[in-house]
């Protein structure tokens, strides 16, 4: 197996099981192959995404996701969760997923209102690329998880950062 820095359990059990699906011709795995059941404690932290020309769709947000944001996002745009200075980077990088076709592992703060105040979260996110039966990505399934020191959540005050302190790193591979 390719040696990505996961550092999430989760996150690993993800990768791991999108990877035993992959057909080995360096193309994405079929969607029709995706089988949610054999990952059911994951789905709380899974969304997936529906690949539309400048558009990805939530089809799925998980319950997880919709706790730790505090609202749900099914149906909605993907990059309308994404920092207005951030969307032409973002965009970018996600075309990648799509065009190469590549999984996409980041690390990422998010800003979330808690009990009246703003704090941030670190944030290990997972971006990986299905297919049709044609062989074009037609999905993207992601998974987002809260990390921190030995995999513990970490949870900060974001009192003066800036938007450029959101995006820590990226790793992007082939699949």
């Amino acid at each position: 197996m390719i040696k990505l820095p996961i550092r999430h359990p989760q996150t690993q059990e993800l990768f791991a099981y999108w990877s035993s699906l992959k057909p080995g011709n360096g193309k994405a795995p079929l969607w029709s192959d995706f089988s949610p059941a054999k990952i059911v404690k994951l789905l709380p932290n899974i969304l997936v995404m529906e690949v539309k020309e400048a558009t990805l769709t939530i089809r799925l947000f998980g319950t997880g996701l919709v706790e730790t944001l505090g609202r749900d996002a099914t149906g909605q745009d993907y990059y309308d969760f994404v920092p207005i200075e951030m969307h032409v980077e973002q965009r970018e990088h996600m075309g990648k997923v799509v065009s190469t076709p590549a999984c996409a592992v980041s690390y990422s703060k998010l800003i979330v209102e808690r009990e009246g105040r703003e704090i941030g979260l670190l944030s290990e996110s997972i971006h990986m690329p299905m297919s049709g039966e044609d062989g074009q990505i037609t999905r993207i399934v992601s998974m987002n998880s809260i990390i921190g020191e030995g995999g513990q959540s970490y949870v900060v005050d974001i009192e003066g950062r800036t938007k450029e302190d959101l995006i820590l790193e990226r790793f992007l591979l082939p699949a």
